[in-house]
């Protein structure tokens, strides 16, 4: 893990720039990176997005290394948060990732002492993500074009 920046703890708008699978031995772990958006000046973000405004946060979903599954719960708040319409099937992380480019989420971002890393992380937890309070459908219109994804 490189040297990053902890975050103030508190509410952060943000949108999702990426996605990634990474696997090893013996269980896969699935990153959403999240850009802090630089668009809003509400007071209540003066402490976080003011702050941060183009700095990215990570949430990170880890599969269970007993059984191999990952905890399905997760990722509907993600998709609920992002605004995911009822009956949408999504075809594995790819047909997850092509949606969930360019949308909107407001998150809660706690910095924590690691065990593991020894040193304070930014941190996410899963059922912390709910759908912006601050919706700009041009910034994900255009997000999106750029990368050739359809805009729905």
């Amino acid at each position: 893990m490189s040297m990053e920046e902890v975050f103030n703890d508190g509410i952060y708008e943000c949108i999702v720039v990426a996605t990634n699978v990474e696997k090893y031995k013996v269980t896969s772990k699935v990153t959403v990176i999240l850009q802090i958006r630089d668009d809003i000046s509400a007071t209540e973000l003066k402490n976080t997005n003011k702050i941060y405004a183009g700095y990215r946060l990570k949430l990170e979903y880890w599969q269970k290394k007993v059984s191999h599954t990952f905890n399905i719960s997760n990722f509907q708040y993600l998709c609920y948060a992002c605004g995911l319409p009822e009956g949408v099937e999504i075809n594995g992380i790819n047909g997850l990732n092509d949606w969930l480019i360019g949308r909107q989420i407001r998150v809660m971002q706690h910095a924590e002492y690691s065990d593991y890393f020894r040193m304070r992380v930014n941190n996410i937890a899963p059922w912390k993500v709910y759908p912006t309070q601050y919706p700009n459908t041009e910034l994900t219109r255009k997000y999106r074009t750029s990368l050739g994804l359809e805009t729905d």
